[in-house]
């Protein structure tokens, strides 16, 4: 069944007294974006009349209305919606929903035209209360550029994002530069993270940059069954850095698996955490699980504001739960 056949049978159901088509997705719009087959001189009210680019999907949107766009994917990188200049999302209740399989690298993708000339911070949210659902944030430029920001958050709160893929650092340049990070908190709090993905591990990583980092007042994340992939040939590479005054109570990590991989030119990365001496408050690990991975502060210091709760190894300390090749 297409997802023209599907929507049809489900607007007659609502139509014969069925369910409200929009309650999955709140009460507001259903906005429909193709970026394959759409075409931005249509309404984007239904699949068949769907816009081709984010910006005029997103566009269509009211802030604060619970208006939904539904990304549609063919299943293969030709659907993906090419976003070729730093893309804001700053309306509130607003959300993004992909129809895709839903694997690792989501084909429900925003992500720019490799050859098209790289900038720096690809998609900043900036609006409260927004969900994300079954999609992909992929930067990754023929000819990269240094400290590229894959997602940014600024002044962002209370958004939700379920099985997303924030797939930064995606080309050399990028992955060799100190600057670069998947996802960037800035004064943002109370987001959940549910079953996503950080990272790409086709890219080596040659330098210290991370995954996550809190540069100011950022608390109350929690990020729930995620996954951080690297191949790192530096042991400094890290995965989460706060700044100072960078969060504020904690943040939550439960089930999380990072899977450095050590084949080729990889190495095991010293810490999987960086942290000040006054970062505001604590990093908090519940039944984590680390390959590649050597310990999780980077030093003693940022041991202090770490705190794990799993099987512990008493030989290094601040170490649980971490995947150990076993001796010969």
């Amino acid at each position: 069944m297409t997802v023209r056949n599907l929507w049809a049978e489900m607007k007659t159901f609502e139509a014969n007294g069925g369910f409200n088509f929009g309650y999955p997705w709140g009460n507001g719009k259903v906005i429909w974006l193709d970026p394959l087959s759409g075409s931005d001189s249509f309404d984007g009210t239904a699949p068949d009349y769907a816009f081709k680019t984010l910006a005029a999907a997103y566009a269509a949107t009211t802030t604060g209305m619970n208006d939904t766009v539904i990304l549609i994917s063919n299943g293969l990188t030709t659907s993906t919606a090419r976003v070729d200049a730093a893309f804001t999302w700053a309306k509130d209740a607003t959300h993004l929903y992909g129809i895709c399989s839903g694997t690792l690298n989501n084909r429900a993708r925003i992500a720019p035209t490799a050859a098209t000339t790289a900038f720096a911070n690809f998609f900043t949210i900036t609006g409260d209360g927004c969900k994300f659902d079954n999609v992909a944030i992929v930067q990754g430029f023929d000819t990269g550029a240094a400290s590229s920001i894959a997602l940014t958050l600024n002044t962002a709160n209370r958004n939700h994002f379920v099985n997303c893929h924030i797939a930064g650092m995606g080309d050399a340049a990028s992955a060799q530069s100190t600057g670069s990070r998947n996802v960037k908190f800035i004064s943002s709090s109370e987001n959940v993270f549910d079953n996503c993905t950080f990272g790409v591990n086709t890219v080596d990583r040659t330098v210290t940059n991370y995954h996550l980092e809190f540069a100011t007042a950022s608390k109350l994340n929690i990020f729930n069954d995620c996954t951080m992939l690297a191949t790192a040939s530096s042991a400094t590479v890290g995965g989460i850095l706060v700044g100072t005054s960078g969060t504020d109570r904690y943040n939550i990590y439960r089930n999380l698996e990072v899977l450095n991989s050590l084949t080729g030119t990889g190495v095991a990365i010293t810490g999987l955490v960086t942290s000040p001496a006054n970062p505001g408050g604590m990093q908090v690990f519940f039944n984590p699980r680390c390959f590649g991975v050597l310990t999780y502060g980077v030093d003693a210091t940022s041991d202090t504001h770490i705190r794990v709760s799993g099987n512990v190894v008493p030989a290094d300390g601040a170490l649980i739960g971490l995947a150990v090749v076993p001796a010969a």
